[in-house]
């Protein structure tokens, strides 16, 4: 192996570890906007189960009207 295919060698290692490195950073980053999306999904659940009962309260509290 040659010097300068030992230099392309490490010069392509160093890009894929930058390219490594960037990846993993934007993955954690997405990995916490999907955690903030369950914890929104799971809010709108309990407010439209909360919505469904009072909504069955208000039509029998008319029924009593």
């Amino acid at each position: 192996m040659t010097e300068d295919q030992k230099l392309d060698f490490e010069h392509r290692l160093t890009e894929v570890e930058d390219r490594s490195k960037s990846n993993t950073k934007r993955l954690n980053e997405h990995d916490e906007a999907i955690k903030e999306n369950g914890e929104l999904i799971v809010a709108i659940k309990e407010l439209a189960i909360e919505t469904k009962y009072m909504r069955e309260e208000l039509n029998e509290t008319i029924e009593r009207l």
